[in-house]
């Protein structure tokens, strides 16, 4: 993914986001949600394992960061390609309105 900051540069960052049917988490990501039914095509309903992970992604401290672009997938992607979902993002960092 790359991180433009408010000065108009822009970093690069690795993202490796794990399998959501992944048993083992990976370093750096954190179980956000877990279920114990997977729906299926044709909506069948599975007992695998399924997560939603939080990713921790480095930005300098030093800089805001004012937009992130991430990477592209496929232009048409078949049922089992992998595609990344990003449902939010957020800083931990101080607030801006302060």
């Amino acid at each position: 993914m790359t991180i433009t900051y408010t000065d108009g540069t822009t970093a690069s960052s690795p993202v490796t986001v794990p399998d959501w049917a992944s048993s083992t988490v990976p370093q750096k990501a954190v179980v956000a949600a877990h279920g114990d039914r997977v729906n299926g095509s044709g909506r069948a309903q599975s007992t695998r394992v399924a997560n939603l992970y939080s990713v921790a992604v480095d930005v300098d401290p030093h800089r805001q960061p004012a937009s992130v672009t991430l990477p592209t997938g496929p232009r048409y992607m078949g049922a089992k390609s992998p595609a990344l979902h990003v449902f939010a993002l957020a800083t931990d960092g101080p607030d801006s309105a302060s």
